[in-house]
């Protein structure tokens, strides 16, 4: 099979399966959503997410550990949300007094992990951890996959885990530049897995919806901030900045203009965080 048969298969099979999420009845949609991860990995075996080395892994966590590091303390207690194989798990833990780790399938994922590490199998959408709370809460590349039905829930559910003056960390693929899916080589807009693909300002409004202050992004460019701390919390700035640009790109009615331009701005994905009073 040549690659651009791989990639229709991907894409046929992916937009087919996303269809049944998006149409699916709430009552049945874990199920659904557990169905059709299951059947795409299995009938598409040469899935990037699937066929990372490890160097690849490691290249990855140092980019998300420069955002982190800086928000992370030793007595911290850290969640994950959409874990995946639990690897990011194992380059936060020496950071931090707890980390945990939370996905629909984690605890069958992972095969190792360290003593500070803690493992939660359970909705990502809809979570209820013992009335535990923590530090800081994060999740890398996770909100785009949840149906957007299911968002608002998602964000009461990080609000309600968090402690008075903690913070959540949020990436996620921007919707200006997008898609980031499958569908790229396809759609003008996401039909994949990604069921949404946010812009600044409406992640923004449903964090605030949702009780959040302070919602921040870093505008230092990521070789510079890295070096110290200092500079990256000098660098965050209140989302207004990149939701005003957003909305004068979006003007714009060529669809590949706005992408041009979103691209030479580097809005790729976005870095959004956010705190609770």
């Amino acid at each position: 099979m040549t690659e651009e048969e791989k990639i229709k298969k991907h894409y046929l099979l992916e937009r087919k399966l996303a269809d049944q999420i998006r149409n699916s009845d709430p009552k049945d949609r874990k199920q659904i959503v557990g169905n059709a991860y299951r059947t795409l990995y299995e009938e598409i075996p040469w899935h990037i997410s699937r066929n990372k080395s490890d160097e690849e892994y490691a290249r990855e966590a140092e980019f998300y550990l420069s955002f982190l590091r800086p928000l992370l303390r030793p007595n911290a207690d850290v969640l994950e949300l959409g874990c995946g194989s639990g690897k990011m798990l194992q380059y936060v833990s020496p950071l931090v007094a707890s980390v945990t780790g939370l996905d629909v399938t984690v605890a069958k994922s992972i095969k190792s992990f360290l003593p500070n590490v803690h493992l939660v199998e359970s909705d990502v959408a809809s979570f209820a951890l013992d009335n535990q709370q923590f530090d800081l809460i994060y999740s890398l590349h996770l909100i785009e996959h949840l149906h957007p039905d299911e968002v608002d829930e998602h964000i009461h559910c990080m609000y309600s885990h968090l402690k008075p003056g903690g913070k959540i960390f949020i990436v996620t693929p921007h919707g200006l530049t997008g898609p980031h899916d499958i569908s790229k080589y396809f759609d003008d807009y996401p039909t994949g897995f990604h069921m949404k693909e946010y812009m600044y300002w409406d992640l923004a409004a449903l964090l605030q919806k949702g009780g959040f202050k302070k919602i921040n992004t870093q505008i230092i460019l990521r070789r510079i901030f890295r070096l110290n701390d200092i500079l990256f919390h000098i660098g965050l700035v209140r989302v207004g900045v990149v939701t005003w640009i957003e909305k004068m790109i979006l003007m714009i009615p060529s669809r590949k203009m706005q992408k041009k331009i979103g691209s030479w701005l580097q809005l790729t994905n976005i870095y959004i965080i956010a705190s609770k009073p």
